[in-house]
């Protein structure tokens, strides 16, 4: 069994937890335990004085392991160049240092990104398309592309869809689009969620899922509860009762979330999900 840390540091947006009875019952005697390290935020960088996304990404130089991009990554509008110079720090136009003091940014760390789509990256096209060719280096963004899979299969990089999985030690973990009317929708029924529910039924040799997405479910700020999602709550809570039919609740439940971009902290108000709400990276 691998031992798993989960950095979620000012984490934005929907995370759902689930272990099976064999993360509480490992045997104490298991020898050095290897570590799995994910580290993530949404919201995060604006081409403005006040942003904090520098300051965030400093952080990551510290901290090994997969990083997770939230979902609002490029504010405000994730337009290529906003991608380029603000995610990133290099010109559109012919790949140049787009500004010389700036010591950190998150496109550093494109190389170990899983990233997931927030709203804004529709808001300067229709499919997200600058979103999908940032983070596949192609178009005029420079190398390295992140190491999403995107076969048929596994579309993480393919307009219109934008949801997979990977395998970190003994986690599986899913990346969702919550985008809903971007993807034709999240229900059941629908392609994404035909999708998830496949990938979780085959994916029987993992102790634990996590699953990240940018909308959260429920929320105590304003015009930021998303129904829409809440299908793909239910897909990945029976698949953990169906792995686990003796436990009454669930053994470890987390939800973490923000937009908006302030704190809320839940108990058992909602169960079976416990659920922190924090700020942006940058935002």
């Amino acid at each position: 069994m691998r031992q798993t840390t989960l950095l979620l540091a000012s984490m934005t947006l929907a995370v759902l937890l689930s272990c099976t009875t064999a993360v509480l019952m490992a045997a104490q005697s298991v020898a050095q335990p290897a570590t799995v390290t994910l580290v993530g935020a949404g919201d995060i960088a604006e081409c403005s004085q006040g942003n904090n996304a520098k300051a965030t990404a400093a952080l990551l130089a510290s901290i090994p392991g997969t990083v997770l991009a939230l979902g609002d990554n490029a504010y405000p509008d994730g337009t290529p160049r906003q991608y380029a110079n603000c995610y990133d720090n290099h010109r559109f136009s012919d790949g140049s240092v787009f500004d010389a003091a700036r010591t950190s940014w998150w496109g550093m760390y494109k190389a170990r990104t899983m990233p997931v789509l927030g709203n804004h990256e529709y808001h300067s096209s229709k499919v997200a398309q600058p979103y999908f060719d940032y983070f596949r280096a192609v178009n005029g963004f420079k190398d390295p592309p992140a190491p999403v899979p995107n076969t048929p299969a596994n579309p993480g990089l393919t307009p219109g869809k934008g949801y997979y999985s990977y395998n970190r030690g003994s986690w599986h973990i899913v990346a969702l689009n919550s985008n809903c009317n971007k993807v034709g929708g999240c229900e059941r029924t629908s392609t994404q969620g035909k999708w998830l529910q496949n990938n979780l039924a085959k994916a029987t040799n993992k102790q634990c899922t996590l699953a990240y997405f940018h909308h959260p479910l429920f929320s105590t700020g304003s015009n930021v509860t998303n129904p829409n999602v809440k299908p793909l709550w239910q897909i990945l809570y029976q698949q953990w009762r169906r792995r686990n039919p003796q436990w009454a609740r669930p053994p470890l439940r987390t939800l973490c979330s923000t937009n908006p971009r302030g704190q809320d902290r839940f108990s058992e108000r909602h169960p079976p999900v416990r659920r922190r709400d924090r700020g942006g990276a940058g935002r």
